[in-house]
């Protein structure tokens, strides 16, 4: 708190100053222009333009009504100097009309600063026509008019002989004499202390210009209504360009254009004081000060209303493409996420027909496949029948019997193969496949399913060869390896045609190697992935049996054993189906093996 307390102290005292210093300022800005309107007395006795009146309402608008004490003062020394120079300081009533007269104009220069700002709002420039039109009505005749009767009013009562001698002329010239400094300096002050932001921006070559052809159009039309002995200032060559100014660089254009029209005036009215009388002041130089002022800047205020309101389109107009253009991306983020989804379901809808094609058509083959070996068994076992209902059944030939049994027992392990195929691809496809390792010699296991698949080869006039050159060990699960050599065997029985069926074993430090070689039908190259998934087949049905799983059940049953199998084959060249596995076990027994979950339908 006290260091709080310690800092307070002066940063107060630094604020006291800079209110000092500025309300110094005030003063003597006040003093100045108060000072500057004693001196532009035309015909004698009428000041042409009180620019203290401006400056105070300038002032008190900008800084606020707390700094009327510097105004008062600032009056108050005008007043004073006043008395000097008419040489009443020896009378006491002088002094005392001095001081109200100071105090009223400090007075009603606050009441004029509260009306304007109650009217047009912030205190700055309005750069609206209704805010330019009540600045005029109130600083050019309000605010002129209180001044003038108030002054008036207060030498009165101070008894000042020459007050009472004042006629309503006189009061008529303190009134125009406020109401022109007020227009052409209070707006001056302000369009530059607080500009509005409507203000156009210009080159600099076009403000030199404009300034030079100010200069030489105020020298002409002072020499020209010399000249023409026309008694006042000739305006034409300078009402152009206070059009100019007022269109082209806004309030602040036509508020310096007001002071170089009313400092022409002034300096013609100066230069021939004799010539003019007091109605040719009002009507030559006051009039035309308050009524040009008073149109130029309404003038410019149009201007900077039509502006503001085009700067208000224009971003309204920017706000509305942005909108727009939110609402365009909006709707296009929404057509294509409807659009997605269009096609999202269209392609569930394409694939589901498709499982639903691929459902029917393997039910419809797995039923024909099905249904071979049971009318063969079907067939034997009528023809059993009729051998034992035969009377002769007595006599009945063993081989007879023995042909027709094998035949049945051929189509049962058919029958058997093809649920066996079923029940693989029902565990494959929930993900999980029990594998139980055990010691194999993989050389007695391949000539077992040779043994088995002889009746078939022999069928389809192939010649099973086997190549290796010894016993194969390994640790492996019986069931996956069957099927590996089973499904092998039976696909190159089936596309050999005819040819000679080559089954080739190598071991290896680490692994085996089993290919399956045939001179058959072929395999055509885009077809060689394709044809290791499900129900997927590289030739049609209808020519050739099965139901599309061997291939499938191999290369799932190669890597659960950790294993890989690859094809190389031609159209017409024959088939090399080979399986490495390793021949060590990599997974536990009875795990369930990962990475079959995404086989499911």
């Amino acid at each position: 708190m006290g260091a709080h307390a310690g800092l307070e102290g002066p940063v107060q005292a630094r604020r006291a100053g800079l209110l000092l210093l500025e309300g110094l300022a005030i003063i003597a800005g006040y003093v100045l222009l108060g000072w500057v309107g004693q001196r532009i007395i035309v015909a004698g006795r009428l000041v042409a333009l009180w620019p203290a009146a401006g400056y105070a309402l300038a002032i008190l608008l900008l800084r606020g009504p707390s700094r009327w004490p510097a105004i008062l003062l600032g009056s108050l020394i005008v007043s004073e100097l006043w008395l000097l120079e008419v040489g009443g300081t020896s009378s006491p009533r002088g002094h005392v009309a001095a001081i109200l007269t100071g105090g009223v104009r400090a007075l009603t220069s606050v009441v004029g600063a509260r009306l304007i700002r109650w009217q047009n709002g912030p205190p700055r420039w309005p750069g609206t026509v209704r805010g330019a039109v009540s600045f005029v009505l109130i600083a050019g005749l309000i605010y002129p008019a209180v001044v003038a009767v108030a002054t008036h009013y207060s030498m009165w009562l101070s008894g000042n002989a020459v007050a009472a001698r004042m006629s309503l002329h006189s009061l008529w010239g303190w009134f125009i004499a406020n109401s022109t400094g007020a227009l052409v300096v209070a707006p001056l002050i302000l369009v530059f202390a607080a500009p509005s932001m409507a203000y156009p921006r210009r080159p600099h070559w076009e403000l030199a210009l404009l300034g030079s052809l100010y200069l030489v159009g105020s020298f002409a039309s002072i020499e020209l209504g010399r000249w023409l002995g026309l008694g006042g200032l000739m305006a034409y060559p300078l009402v152009p360009l206070m059009i100019w100014a007022a269109l082209r660089f806004g309030s602040r254009g036509a508020a310096v254009n007001n002071l170089i029209w009313a400092a022409a005036l002034i300096v013609f009215a100066l230069s021939n004081p004799s010539s003019m009388e007091t109605a040719q002041v009002f009507f030559q130089t006051q009039a035309r000060i308050v009524v040009f002022s008073a149109v130029i800047l309404v003038l410019a205020a149009a201007i900077e209303d039509r502006q503001q309101m085009r700067e208000a389109l224009e971003e309204e107009r920017q706000s509305l493409e942005q909108r727009v253009a939110e609402r365009t991306r909006d709707l296009a983020r929404s057509l294509s996420l409807q659009s997605h989804a269009r096609q999202s379901a269209e392609q569930a809808y394409r694939e589901a027909r498709q499982a639903l094609g691929l459902r029917d058509e393997f039910l419809a083959i797995a039923a024909h496949e099905l249904r071979t070996p049971l009318t063969s068994m079907k067939a034997q076992i009528q023809h059993l029948e009729r051998l034992l209902d035969n009377p002769s059944a007595s006599r009945v030939e063993s081989s007879r019997l023995r042909s027709a049994v094998a035949s049945t027992s051929q189509q049962l392990r058919r029958f058997q193969y093809l649920c066996d195929q079923l029940l693989d691809i029902t565990r494959l496809t929930l993900g999980r496949l029990e594998l139980r390792y055990e010691r194999l010699d993989l050389r007695g296991l391949v000539e077992e399913q040779m043994g088995l698949q002889a009746g078939a080869a022999s069928s389809a006039r192939s010649e099973l060869r086997l190549e290796c050159a010894g016993p194969i060990v390994g640790e492996w699960d019986r069931g996956r390896l069957e099927q590996i050599v089973c499904n092998l065997l039976s696909n190159a029985i089936k596309f050999g045609a005819g040819s000679p069926i080559t089954l080739r074993l190598q071991g290896l430090a680490d692994h085996v190697r089993l290919q399956v070689i045939d001179g058959g039908i072929g395999i055509a190259p885009g077809d060689h992935a394709r044809i290791f998934h499900r129900l997927e087949r590289a030739v049609d049905s209808r020519h050739y049996g099965g139901l599309g799983l061997g291939l499938w059940i191999v290369r799932q049953s190669a890597e659960a054993l950790g294993g890989a199998i690859t094809v190389e084959s031609e159209l017409g060249r024959g088939s090399t189906f080979t399986v490495e596995l390793p021949r060590t076990r990599e997974e536990p027994v009875g795990v369930t093996v990962p990475g079959l979950h995404d086989l499911r339908a």
